[in-house]
This record gives C-alpha cells, sequence and structure tokens, in this order.
C-alpha cells in the first residue's frame, strides 16, 4: 500500500513538533524512533526528514539515539512547531538582543562574550540562547538582516554593527 504525501508530510511535522519540544530550551542533542513513538511516525520520516538535511546520523543505529537535528533541522522544527509566532518568543528575542547590543553600545569594538553569560545577561535559558545564536535565527526572522553575529564553540562574536538600522543613501 502507497502512503500519500499528505500523510508522509503530516508525520514529519508531527515528528518536528515533538523535536521542537525537545529542544525548545535545551541545546540540539541525539534522538531516535524512541522520542517519536507518540507522533506516530512512518517508516520514511526519519528517512525523510534525513534527505532534507533535518537531521543526520551521528551514531551507529545500534544507540538508541543516533540521530541530531541539523542547525537547518532546528530552526524548521520551530517555525512548524509555531515557536516564533507568540508574544513569549518576541519577549525572548527582545532580551537576547537587548544583551548583545549592551556588549556594543559605543560601537567601538566587536565583543566577545561566553553563551552562558548572555544567558545571564538576558536572564533566559543557556540551551535556548545556544540554539538560537548556533542557528542564526536572530539574522533568519529579520528581514533587514540586522542581525548577523559569529557563533563558534560557544562564543559569540558580536559586530559593532549589530543590530543597526542600515544607511540609505538614496
Amino acid at each position: 500500500m502507497t502512503i500519500s504525501v499528505a500523510e508522509r508530510e503530516a508525520a514529519m511535522r508531527r515528528a518536528l513538533v515533538r523535536l521542537s519540544e525537545m529542544f525548545w530550551d535545551e541545546r540540539r542533542g541525539t534522538f531516535g524512533e524512541v522520542d517519536l513513538v507518540d507522533t506516530s511516525p512512518l517508516a520514511t520520516t526519519i528517512a525523510e526528514m534525513e534527505d532534507k538535511r533535518l537531521c543526520k546520523l551521528i551514531m551507529f543505529l545500534s544507540n538508541p539515539r543516533p540521530y541530531e537535528l541539523t542547525t537547518h533541522g532546528w530552526f524548521t522544527a520551530q517555525r512548524v512547531a509555531g515557536r516564533f509566532d507568540p508574544p513569549e518568543f518576541d519577549a525572548r528575542r527582545s532580551r537576547l538582543c537587548a544583551a548583545l547590543k549592551g556588549a556594543v553600545k559605543d560601537r567601538r569594538d566587536e565583543a566577545l562574550l561566553d553563551s552562558s553569560d548572555v544567558a545571564q545577561l538576558a536572564n533566559l535559558p543557556v540551551g535556548w540562547i545556544w540554539n538560537v545564536l548556533e542557528t542564526q535565527t536572530l539574522y533568519q526572522l529579520d528581514p533587514h538582516g540586522r542581525y548577523w553575529l559569529r557563533f563558534e564553540s560557544g562564543t559569540v562574536f558580536i559586530p559593532v554593527t549589530f543590530g543597526q538600522v542600515e544607511v540609505s543613501l538614496d
């Protein structure tokens, strides 16, 4: 029996919503079929997620949690789950941006901060901070591209232009 595209899409959406719950305030970690049982996944769900580069196999399949969401997968899971829409997300994003802008308030030098320090300054979960910075969520959600920064191994490199409105010479 052939499974319809609509059924496969629904199964993938359910799996992504579950993964968004698992890795919202916790750093992207590993998962497996055992974590998705309640979402009624199809046998092809994880394979199709791999094909879309939403997750990748990082351990032997004998491990109960051999997969990890990619950064694209984390962002997509949150978007599919609607986590970027509520006012609570806007409040978190505002606190994070304020903490990052505060680090470069004089606009003379780029700033380097540890993600745990940013979490403390913004009063937000460090796992959430890590995920948002690693996936460039601030940049991806800003239509003007004002929130680009570098994030490597827990260190945030904040450019002096972070959050600035672009100057127009027209």
